[in-house]
């Protein structure tokens, strides 16, 4: 049955089948556990797909705080989306980066987003393997796991070679997707 959680999560929203805590969950005007606001808007945006141009479709994982985190909830900002591995040399070079990106232009509508899809062993990244990445890089950002990469094969099917990058811009639209960093490219909208 939990190899299944990813797609129920992504697809249905169906975390408390698996004792995810859903119930005490934010609200449309609260902040998450990590102290990241919640667009009111996220309620109003409707996915379409995940190729570049499409609002993206909503999903949801869990976090370092093991709180359920959605992505259209930070509908009202840029979005920059990195899914990775944390034995990943790339994803591992760019974690500091990341982190300074994000404290830079947070004030300015911007949103960084680490996401892991296999721990230090090569397996399913466990709460206690995001919360050592985030501690180990200071992150202030969420910091997520998406077991087996089942959502970020919805934006690339094709490869799993990582890490996959996504920019969002404001109301969940993708800019662009890419298997490479795009911290520059992120920082010259700001």
């Amino acid at each position: 049955m939990k190899q299944f959680l990813p797609l129920c999560l992504v697809l249905s929203g169906c975390a408390e089948l698996f004792g995810a805590d859903t119930a005490a969950g934010p609200d449309a005007t609260s902040s998450y556990d990590g102290g990241w606001s919640i667009g009111a808007c996220r309620d109003d945006v409707v996915g379409e797909g995940n190729a570049e141009g499409q609002v993206a479709q909503n999903f949801t994982l869990v976090d370092q705080y093991d709180q359920a985190i959605e992505l259209h909830a930070f509908c009202d900002r840029v979005v920059y989306v990195v899914f990775g591995a944390s034995q990943d040399g790339p994803t591992r070079a760019d974690a500091d980066d990341l982190q300074e990106l994000h404290a830079a232009h947070a004030a300015e509508g911007f949103m960084a987003v680490q996401v892991l899809v296999e721990n230090d062993a090569g397996g399913a990244p466990a709460t206690d393997d995001l919360q050592a990445w985030a501690a180990n890089y200071e992150m202030t950002i969420p910091v997520l796991a998406d077991p087996g990469g089942a959502v970020m094969a919805t934006f690339d099917a094709e490869s799993d070679e990582l890490p996959l990058t996504v920019v969002l811009d404001e109301g969940a639209v993708i800019d662009t997707i890419r298997h490479a960093s795009q911290l520059e490219e992120v920082a010259e909208k700001f």
